[in-house]
């Protein structure tokens, strides 16, 4: 039995979805991987960081609300991802047709998850200091990773945001949706 994803001989319903947007979703799910491990190198340099003047990072109440908004951000990410695999496995292993349109936000939902990832890990890179950029902190390799992840072409939200935008107004979406 082939493992190919174009073989419709294997009966398993992840098989059974649609190949762009289950690739698409694995780049995603990647690029959400990079960011959190991000904010993993984040906790663990700013928890020994102490600034210039002296001070503990951890108790400054920029590192704090940025470390805030980037987590609520990871996770509303994760979860948007998540969600939108899950109804279309739902909907695969229901038998039902995945649509055009279904296709379409499923993309858009990936390129937001992956991009609002990348800007949590930016914010936090912006408050870690200058010792960040040094190549022994994971920080800033996470950073690096991250951008290069957006540079895939399963993460450019330009041609995805427009072929879901052209489906609203009932315009055809042509194949960049599907990528």
């Amino acid at each position: 039995m082939s493992t190919l994803p174009h073989d419709r001989s294997d009966d398993r319903t992840e098989y059974a979805m649609p190949f762009g947007v289950m690739f698409s979703s694995a780049i995603s799910a990647a690029t959400l991987g990079i960011a959190e491990g991000a904010l993993a190198a984040f906790l663990a340099y700013t928890r020994r960081r102490i600034t210039i003047v002296g001070s503990r990072a951890a108790e400054d109440p920029h590192q704090l609300s940025s470390l805030g908004e980037a987590a609520a951000d990871l996770d509303a990410s994760r979860t948007h991802l998540l969600a939108t695999m899950d109804r279309m496995y739902e909907d695969t292993l229901a038998g039902r047709t995945i649509a055009i349109e279904a296709r379409a936000e499923a993309r858009r939902n990936q390129v937001r998850a992956s991009r609002r990832a990348t800007d949590a890990v930016d914010g936090l890179f912006r408050r870690a200091g200058g010792g960040s950029l040094r190549l022994d902190q994971p920080l800033q390799r996470h950073w690096r990773d991250v951008h290069a992840a957006m540079n895939h072409l399963c993460n450019v939200a330009d041609g995805i945001d427009e072929g879901r935008s052209r489906d609203r107004f009932g315009l055809p979406t042509g194949v960049r949706v599907l990528v």
